[in-house]
């Protein structure tokens, strides 16, 4: 899903809780800017789909090694 659509934000951190809540994962496209890929990833998104698959990999692994310190 698109994290904004028309303008109107879509995706956010309660989103992405009911979503889970409700069994469903989050996967948002297309996100290429490194502060939105930190953003979503810190609020719990599932998956990114990213035309910078370079960046989002950097990105997703520099997170996944500080999830792992906490």
């Amino acid at each position: 899903m698109p994290e904004c659509a028309e303008g109107v934000r879509i995706v956010s951190p309660r989103f992405i809780r009911d979503a889970h809540h409700g069994g469903f994962k989050v996967q948002v496209w297309t996100v290429d800017e490194e502060p939105d890929m930190r953003r979503l990833l810190e609020w719990g998104v599932d998956g990114l789909i990213s035309n910078r698959l370079d960046v989002a990999v950097r990105i997703r692994d520099a997170f996944l090694a500080r999830r792992k310190m906490d």
